[in-house]
């Protein structure tokens, strides 16, 4: 019982403050703006094509407004041909997401047979900004 009041008389309180030093900046994380899938996309693993259709969207969005951005997509998917999707998308000065559409011809699927595929689409970083949150990729 006498070591708490001992070890309490042993702590000080000080009015000094330590002062506040900026450490350095990270090599590679000076990129202004973090792009990414939104999470209305994301949220979907799932997609079924179907015969009336011929178009897919996707959303991606970035973290800060501040100048145009064209953004590379580097897509893999197993039945060549059967989505078009786009190298690239844009998002403008001033908007926080784009709209990347991929197409595709219903006629041309039943004609195969059907098709079943994963596809991924991966955000590609650039000079101005990087993949953020979702590790930007998107598989479906």
């Amino acid at each position: 019982m006498m070591v708490l009041p001992f070890l309490a008389g042993l702590t000080a309180c000080s009015d000094e403050h330590a002062e506040y030093e900026p450490g350095t900046e990270t090599e590679g994380f000076d990129v202004p703006h973090l792009v990414y899938f939104s999470s209305a996309t994301t949220s979907v693993n799932s997609i079924e094509l179907t015969e009336d259709g011929s178009l897919l969207q996707f959303f991606i969005e970035r973290d800060s407004i501040g100048g145009d951005i064209t953004v590379n997509l580097e897509t893999t998917q197993s039945a060549e041909g059967v989505l078009n999707i786009p190298a690239s998308v844009t998002l403008a000065d001033s908007v926080e997401s784009a709209v990347i559409n991929v197409t595709y011809d219903p006629a041309a699927i039943l004609a195969k047979g059907g098709v079943s595929d994963t596809v991924t689409i991966k955000i590609v970083d650039g000079d101005n900004f990087a993949a953020g949150y979702t590790g930007g990729s998107y598989t479906f």
